[in-house]
């Protein structure tokens, strides 16, 4: 790869453009990529400074509504707002959306199948309750798939949920 250093003149647009989209400024630099321009702004000291939108009241009543029909990148785009800001406002807020609570798939274990559905009746993702109760990624990666299958389940993980939940393990023994 041949090094293509940057003359006074393409430093020149950069130092005259410092808050132009790099997509604009590859169209005034031909030959330079965008990432070869990110990195000269940079070294120049003239990153973009992002402009940063407030949340208002108004702007957390509208998410809270979106919110309940849609996910983060519909409500982002019909809000004007990135995703990562409308996501981060929506976790201040304890807000969750709709699309992200969906059906879990089954692991053909009971217990584990009985606790994931618990979790989609109540609203709450299982990695969430995954974090809540410490236990790794259990309910939501660890107890599926083919080598998951042939695992024993692991108790005492069982035994948090169930306890978190409100509920209680039974054992009913049938003898004759």
């Amino acid at each position: 790869m041949k090094l293509k250093y940057w003359s006074d003149r393409e430093q020149q647009i950069l130092r005259d453009n410092p808050q132009t989209p790099v997509k604009e400024l590859k169209k005034k630099l031909p030959g330079r990529s965008e990432q070869a321009i990110r990195r000269k702004r940079d070294d120049l000291g003239l990153a973009a400074i992002r402009e940063y939108k407030n949340w208002y009241p108004s702007d957390d009543r509208q998410l809270i509504e979106h919110a309940k029909t849609k996910g983060a990148i519909e409500v982002a785009r019909l809000m004007g707002r990135g995703e990562g800001s409308v996501r981060t406002r929506a976790e201040t807020l304890g807000i969750r959306f709709k699309s992200e609570v969906s059906k879990y798939a089954t692991t053909g274990n009971a217990l584990v199948d009985a606790i994931r559905r618990r979790c989609e009746e109540d609203g709450i993702a299982v990695r969430d309750l995954d974090r809540e109760l410490k236990t790794g990624a259990y309910f939501s990666s660890h107890c599926l798939g083919s080598k998951a299958r042939r695992r024993l389940p692991m108790m005492k993980h069982i035994a948090k949920a169930v306890d978190f939940f409100g509920g209680e393990l039974v054992i009913n023994w049938k003898d004759e």
